[in-house]
């Protein structure tokens, strides 16, 4: 399965569109376009505008932003899942113990 990123870039190589027209025409600064390229979302500001990058970047491409966006949620939401898990218990037992002292 293909991400949002890999579909972004896989079509503008394929266009031979460079980075730099591409934040020319969108207004998207170079640096986010590289982040969403690379599905790195931390990077990016927040949900909605990577949801708004998306839908310019792709209506630049040709592409239905609605297919990219609905990959995008797909992806975003395994990310989520991924941090939602709680890092292992300390026992803190082991790690104070009371002395008569």
């Amino acid at each position: 399965m293909k991400t949002a990123g890999q579909i972004l870039k896989e079509d503008r190589v394929k266009k031979e569109i460079s980075l730099n027209d591409v934040a020319r025409e969108t207004k998207i600064r170079k640096p986010y376009l590289v982040a969403l390229e690379k599905d790195d979302y931390q990077s990016l500001p927040s949900i909605a505008t990577i949801k708004g990058f998306i839908r310019n970047y792709t209506q630049f491409l040709g592409l239905e932003p609605e297919r990219v966006l609905a990959v995008f949620k797909r992806d975003y939401r395994r990310t989520q899942e991924q941090k939602s898990v709680f890092p292992p218990r300390v026992d803190l037992n082991k790690q104070f113990k009371w002395t008569p002292k």
